[in-house]
């Protein structure tokens, strides 16, 4: 599960601090920030959370990372903000929203999401966040996970 934390460790701040940093001045520089924030998390290792983050649903099909996403695949699109050059494709991300956790694969880019924002497959959206009608939550958390 995903736990935020409020303390910073050295060992985190030299890799994933860097890439918080990054990331808040590019969506700073850009004008795109959602009300999402960044905090990092306490697994087993510590990782970064986004919490308050944006998520939707998208049609799948082809995707940026050069494969083809189903329906039933939980699979998520990553906002322009953090694909940067397409880094991301196929890293394992976990996300929650209101006590539903599942994992995913980062497959697509989402142009129109806002910075931590996530777009995911039906299937996906249906597991975690519930009905498609519901169409979108600005509340759901998530982060990157090391189980690749």
């Amino acid at each position: 599960m995903l736990a935020p934390s409020s303390t910073l460790s050295p060992r985190l701040f030299s890799a994933a601090g860097a890439v918080v940093s990054l990331s808040l001045s590019l969506c700073l520089l850009a004008s795109q920030c959602a009300e999402a924030s960044p905090v990092l998390g306490n697994r087993s290792t510590d990782i970064v959370v986004f919490q308050n983050a944006r998520f939707t649903f998208h049609a799948t099909g082809p995707n940026a990372c050069g494969t083809v996403d189903k329906d039933t695949d939980f699979v998520a699109a990553i906002n322009t903000l953090q694909w940067g050059n397409g880094e991301h494709c196929f890293e394992t991300i976990e996300v929650q929203f209101q006590g539903k956790v599942a994992q995913a694969k980062i497959t697509d880019e989402c142009p129109g999401c806002p910075f931590a924002g996530l777009n995911f497959s039906p299937a996906l959206f249906e597991a975690v966040v519930g009905p498609l009608s519901l169409g979108a939550v600005n509340t759901g958390t998530w982060g990157f996970t090391d189980s690749d």
